[in-house]
């Protein structure tokens, strides 16, 4: 877990739109300087936003930029698939060895959200099929796309405590720690963002660890804090 320094930092840096780029590059894996004149370009078409200083960017318009244009960060699509950037780029330069043809790159490193679908789709054991969890559906895609691509997919796992015996495929990440985050333990927090964007989570066992300032921005009902019983 991190310090309490650490953390009001963070909270800090999350009650305010404005990041420095630098964060915005280590959070969401994206290097503004690749799309920095669409980005610019789609600002002063939207200029509904909080304006920065220099080396700041809001991050709100960063990620309205992305929903705007149905596009996503290696980063953060690789984690919906619950596999590592580094396997996500390696299946996304394969890409033709299952039959996908269109290339889903947009501004450089920004990829068509759609090409989460595209991907499974190009499985043909796909079709009809549903899956009981998240982590079952990676388990499923990782060892399918292995198989056709003759490579092992690096798997994207949640460190939960509260677990030992098992982990979680993550589906994206905390905004507190930056730690890989699952869907069965995720906590959202309500920092004012838009209310067309996802909100901010982060995992309960670091919401109870900081219960005290984060009751304040929980977004719905407060979550029962469970126990697990260690085994003897």
């Amino acid at each position: 877990m991190i310090s309490l320094p650490v953390f009001m930092r963070r909270l800090e840096l999350l009650r305010t739109p404005c990041w420095p780029i630098s964060e915005i590059t280590d959070y969401y894996g994206y290097h503004l300087d690749n799309a920095w004149n669409a980005f610019q370009q789609w600002s002063i078409a939207y200029p509904y936003f909080v304006p920065c200083a220099d080396g700041q960017v809001n991050r709100f318009a960063f990620e309205s930029f992305l929903a705007a244009n149905k596009a996503e960060t290696p980063k953060w699509l690789a984690a919906s698939l619950g596999m590592t950037t580094e396997s996500f780029l390696s299946v996304l330069n394969q890409r033709e060895a299952l039959g996908i043809i269109r290339n889903p790159l947009f501004s450089d490193c920004v990829i068509d959200i759609n090409f989460r679908e595209v991907l499974k789709d190009s499985i043909r054991e796909s079709k009809f099929r549903s899956f009981a969890s998240h982590s079952g559906f990676c388990k499923w895609l990782h060892s399918r796309l292995g198989e056709r691509l003759n490579r092992q997919i690096q798997p994207l796992l949640v460190a939960d405590s509260r677990y030992p015996d098992e982990s979680d495929f993550a589906y994206s990440f905390d905004c507190i720690t930056k730690a890989p985050l699952g869907l069965r333990e995720q906590i959202w927090l309500n920092f004012k963002k838009p209310i067309s964007l996802s909100p901010d989570k982060c995992a309960k066992d670091v919401y109870f660890h900081f219960k005290r300032y984060l009751k304040p921005f929980l977004l719905g009902r407060e979550p029962i804090e469970r126990k697990i019983k260690m085994k003897i």
